[in-house]
């Protein structure tokens, strides 16, 4: 299996949340300020442990639908700004 932050090993499945991941990253020396790259670090970690065992399988694939609900709001959010924000032709 490839390799995936420590702080899926220290934390327990139940408690698997974007902050904790991201507090935890912030002390390491690989943190790389970019709030776009840890995203993708956690994405790919999540990846990983949906094939893991299963509560820690659990733990992922829970904080991946929120991960997919942030995304798609986000995306809602975005058009619905693009919208209301661009001039009306008339």
């Amino acid at each position: 299996m490839d390799t995936y932050s420590v702080y899926f090993k220290e934390t327990t499945p139940d408690n698997y949340h974007f902050l904790g991941f991201y507090q935890y990253r912030s002390k390491q020396e690989d943190f790389t300020f970019s709030f776009q790259r840890e995203t993708d670090k956690l994405w790919k970690d999540l990846v990983i442990l949906e094939i893991g065992p299963g509560g820690i399988k659990k733990g992922a694939i829970r904080l991946k639908q929120k991960f997919k609900v942030i995304i798609v709001a986000a995306d809602v959010e975005k058009a619905v700004w693009e919208t209301s924000s661009s001039p009306e032709k008339g």
